[in-house]
């Protein structure tokens, strides 16, 4: 797996075309680096911060679906490479070292194979992959919620009544005594 400024490269299971992958990063990764903007999010500011993490989740969710079958590609590799070392060389290898067949011997001459190792090597890393995309949407998610929520709560009109003369702390020297405005002391 490598990585670029802004796109990743994972192995895959070779097709006519290639044998990698590129997942362009660029839009989740913008949108993951606004999130600390969430802590001073203002009205005005939280339209666009919504729909940047909405576009970087869609990124994220499109990336992660790409990388979803090329894991189910990767597992059905593995499976079929196994299959072929059982069939194929285990017994010529058992006869060859001398060993008795059992389930121990044959799983570690499958283990022993190359072709199997980086079947298996690739499928980790795809794996590995999946599992970054999943938590990209979360965090992404979480991001978008969290500034759902802040213009939700209704705290931006308590926030502009606080800034109201008579909440100011000042004395107000015109009022006259006795008067309040919390309703008659009797």
């Amino acid at each position: 797996m490598e990585q670029s400024s802004t796109a990743i490269e994972v192995a895959i299971v070779p097709t006519p075309e290639t044998s990698i992958m590129t997942l362009e990063m660029r839009k989740v990764l913008l949108a993951e680096n606004r999130a600390d903007e969430i802590a001073i999010v203002t009205p005005q500011k939280a339209p666009e911060l919504m729909a940047l993490f909405n576009r970087g989740y869609l990124d994220a969710s499109n990336l992660f679906a790409k990388a979803k079958l090329e894991q189910a590609r990767a597992e059905d590799s593995v499976n079929q490479i196994r299959a072929n070392v059982l069939i194929d060389k285990v017994p010529a290898l058992l006869k060859e070292k001398g060993l008795h067949s059992s389930a121990d011997v044959r799983q570690a001459l499958v283990e022993s194979d190359l072709e199997y190792q980086e079947a298996r090597e690739r499928l980790a890393q795809l794996d590995a992959m999946v599992e970054y995309l999943k938590g990209k949407m979360k965090f992404l998610e979480n991001a978008f919620t969290s500034v759902k929520k802040i213009m939700d709560t209704g705290n931006w009109g308590m926030q502009l009544r606080g800034l109201r003369s008579e909440l100011s702390g000042e004395v107000d020297s015109k009022a006259p005594v006795g008067s309040s405005k919390f309703g008659n002391p009797r």
